[in-house]
């Protein structure tokens, strides 16, 4: 990812989240080592009860939410859009 490409994502993922003494410069510097995947359309990110293994941020697309219910079948219970974190 470009440098540009980073400090764009830094400062939306600072004006969608509102963090205190947010600095684009040091956000940037932190997407910049993480490692770039792309996930496929219906790719589990990861299950309900798992332990945390990464911490992600969501720069382009959609991920469903989905809850198992009673039945043992996924339901949708929401969604997030980028930019977002997950862990």
């Amino acid at each position: 990812m470009s440098p540009d490409e980073l400090d764009r994502h830094a400062q939306r993922l600072l004006a969608a989240h509102a963090l205190p003494a947010g600095d684009a410069r040091a956000v940037a510097a932190l997407l910049a080592r993480c490692t770039a995947r792309r996930q496929g359309t219906g790719d589990v990110l990861f299950r309900e009860g798992e332990d945390a293994r990464d911490l992600l941020f969501m720069l382009e697309g959609r991920a469903r939410v989905l809850k198992r219910d009673h039945a043992g079948r996924d339901r949708e219970i929401g969604s997030w859009y980028p930019p977002a974190p997950r862990a």
